[in-house]
């Protein structure tokens, strides 16, 4: 597994964190709730830390040893093989319950398909447990091991590589375009009253509806927004409790406005009041809200530029990594078009970093 893996992984579980928090903005405040579906991210994470430290050694996670006076068997497990059977009395069965629609990193299917049979294991007392918990470790890293494996593993990991390195080339167009914009960062989602795990029969968001809610969004904002938007990214996410819900990065012209938090909220407005007929939420993410900003008003040349691509950007493209979202028609992220540089534009040509 190459650095860049274990970054992205590390990465990864940081922006499925976040994603799965639901925050709420009304006229009374910002509402933070923590929900199951953030606690099955976090089994996630661990599960695909775990199985991937396994994968990268060959020691044994549970072993006998003699007793130095009694001379008397007793056996003992790694710190590795402890978390193992932590994660494997959790299960993966938890994160399917809050992800029932996605795609898992095939590390959690490994981790699934091997354990399957032996959960009941996470206390073992007897020789044979330790016998049967050793062979399901032999048998993981065998299979993680096959040419068929790492293909798989390779595609998975290969799409998230892709998404992220397209949506910073974006970014990196946009601002030799235009030398300073105004970046807002924009969640939107549906109250839970219209959301699968709490909607009554008939009522609950659909995967059209959230498509045709995204579209009516995308055309106000090119048609008819007062700011001039240069560009934008989204992001569809589905977990039960938060149903369907969209994460935008937008890119408007810093020379009009620096009136970021005011657009966001207009926009969450917006989103919650006409898009939706009053069903929709939203949170207007501040730059304050953050240690690394990277929203707000940004120069190329600010330090701010570099956090952007770093940190914010992310946040769109890497949850993908562990879980995501499967649909049988549509994109789940999607990029405005490149924009062409302007001709003859004045001034010494700049030089920008490499995405």
């Amino acid at each position: 597994m190459t650095r860049f893996t274990e970054a992205l992984g590390r990465a990864a579980r940081k922006a499925l964190q976040y994603a799965t928090i639901i925050r709420i903005e009304d006229d009374g405040g910002v509402n933070r709730l923590l929900t199951e579906d953030m606690t099955s991210a976090s089994l996630a994470s661990e599960i695909e830390s775990i199985t991937a430290k396994i994968i990268r050694t060959r020691k044994p996670l549970f072993d006998r040893k003699a007793h130095p006076v009694t001379n008397q068997r007793r056996f003992v497990r790694t710190k590795l093989g402890e978390g193992f059977l932590l994660a494997m009395q959790r299960g993966v069965e938890q994160v399917r319950l809050s992800f029932p629609t996605h795609k898992l990193h095939p590390f959690l299917e490994l981790f699934e398909k091997h354990t399957a049979g032996i959960s009941y294991l996470y206390q073992p007392f007897g020789e044979a447990d330790f016998d049967t918990l050793n062979a399901c470790i032999a048998a993981m890293r065998e299979e993680a091991r096959t040419p068929e494996f790492r293909r798989r593993r390779d595609a998975h990991i290969k799409l998230v590589r892709n998404n992220t390195a397209s949506l910073i080339g974006y970014i990196d167009a946009l601002f030799a375009r235009w030398s300073r914009l105004l970046v807002v960062r924009l969640d939107v989602g549906y109250q839970q009253m219209y959301c699968d795990h709490f909607a009554v029969a008939g009522r609950a968001v659909t995967a059209q509806q959230v498509r045709r809610d995204r579209d009516a969004f995308l055309r106000y904002l090119r048609t008819e927004c007062p700011v001039k938007i240069r560009g934008f990214a989204w992001k569809l996410e589905y977990a039960t409790l938060k149903s369907y819900h969209l994460h935008f990065l937008l890119f408007f012209d810093g020379n009009q406005s620096r009136e970021g938090i005011t657009i966001g909220k207009i926009l969450g407005e917006l989103w919650r009041d006409r898009i939706t007929a009053g069903k929709g939420t939203y949170y207007n993410c501040k730059p304050d809200d953050y240690v690394r900003r990277g929203i707000g008003l940004i120069h190329w040349i600010d330090p701010e530029f570099a956090i952007l691509k770093e940190d914010v950007a992310p946040y769109l493209t890497k949850p993908n990594f562990l879980i995501r979202l499967g649909m049988p028609k549509g994109r789940t992220f999607g990029r405005g078009v490149v924009p062409e540089l302007a001709n003859n534009k004045p001034g010494r040509p700049r030089t920008r970093a490499a995405a």
